[in-house]
Protein backbone atom coordinates (compact mmCIF):
# COMPACT_ATOMS: atom_id res chain seq x y z
CA UNK A 1 0.00 0.00 0.00
CA UNK A 2 1.33 3.41 -0.96
CA UNK A 3 1.42 6.26 1.49
CA UNK A 4 0.11 9.70 0.43
CA UNK A 5 3.68 11.05 0.50
CA UNK A 6 4.76 8.28 -1.86
CA UNK A 7 1.94 9.15 -4.25
CA UNK A 8 2.89 12.84 -4.15
CA UNK A 9 6.51 11.96 -4.85
CA UNK A 10 5.54 9.66 -7.73
CA UNK A 11 3.40 12.41 -9.23
CA UNK A 12 6.24 14.89 -8.93
CA UNK A 13 8.67 12.41 -10.51
CA UNK A 14 6.27 11.76 -13.40
CA UNK A 15 5.96 15.51 -14.03
CA UNK A 16 9.74 15.90 -13.88
CA UNK A 17 10.20 13.02 -16.32
CA UNK A 18 7.68 14.55 -18.74
CA UNK A 19 9.50 17.90 -18.48
CA UNK A 20 12.89 16.27 -19.13
CA UNK A 21 11.53 14.33 -22.11
CA UNK A 22 10.22 17.56 -23.62
CA UNK A 23 13.51 19.35 -22.96
CA UNK A 24 15.37 16.53 -24.71
CA UNK A 25 13.03 16.74 -27.71
CA UNK A 26 13.54 20.52 -27.87
CA UNK A 27 17.33 20.16 -27.65
CA UNK A 28 17.37 17.53 -30.40
CA UNK A 29 15.19 19.70 -32.65
CA UNK A 30 17.53 22.64 -32.11
CA UNK A 31 20.57 20.44 -32.86
CA UNK A 32 19.00 19.25 -36.12
CA UNK A 33 18.18 22.83 -37.15
CA UNK A 34 21.69 24.02 -36.32
CA UNK A 35 23.20 21.19 -38.37
CA UNK A 36 20.94 22.08 -41.30
CA UNK A 37 21.88 25.77 -41.08
CA UNK A 38 25.57 24.86 -40.96
CA UNK A 39 25.19 22.66 -44.04
CA UNK A 40 23.40 25.45 -45.91
CA UNK A 41 26.00 28.04 -44.93
CA UNK A 42 28.85 25.77 -45.99
CA UNK A 43 27.17 25.13 -49.33
CA UNK A 44 26.80 28.89 -49.84
CA UNK A 45 30.51 29.29 -49.10
CA UNK A 46 31.41 26.39 -51.39
CA UNK A 47 33.06 24.53 -48.54
CA UNK A 48 32.41 21.10 -47.10
CA UNK A 49 30.97 20.93 -43.60
CA UNK A 50 33.73 18.59 -42.44
CA UNK A 51 36.46 20.97 -43.69
CA UNK A 52 34.76 23.89 -41.96
CA UNK A 53 34.58 21.95 -38.69
CA UNK A 54 38.24 20.98 -38.96
CA UNK A 55 39.20 24.64 -39.47
CA UNK A 56 37.15 25.69 -36.46
CA UNK A 57 38.77 23.05 -34.26
CA UNK A 58 42.25 24.12 -35.37
CA UNK A 59 41.66 27.79 -34.51
CA UNK A 60 41.95 28.88 -30.88
CA UNK A 61 38.89 30.60 -29.48
CA UNK A 62 39.66 34.29 -28.85
CA UNK A 63 39.24 35.39 -25.29
CA UNK A 64 36.40 37.78 -24.65
CA UNK A 65 37.13 40.98 -22.85
CA UNK A 66 35.26 41.17 -19.62
CA UNK A 67 34.14 44.56 -18.57
CA UNK A 68 31.46 46.02 -16.45
CA UNK A 69 28.45 47.38 -18.27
Amino acid sequence: MKKPDDQDEMGALRKRLAHLKQALKDAEAERVLNAAFLDLACRELGESTSDFKKQCIAKPIPEQKRGRS
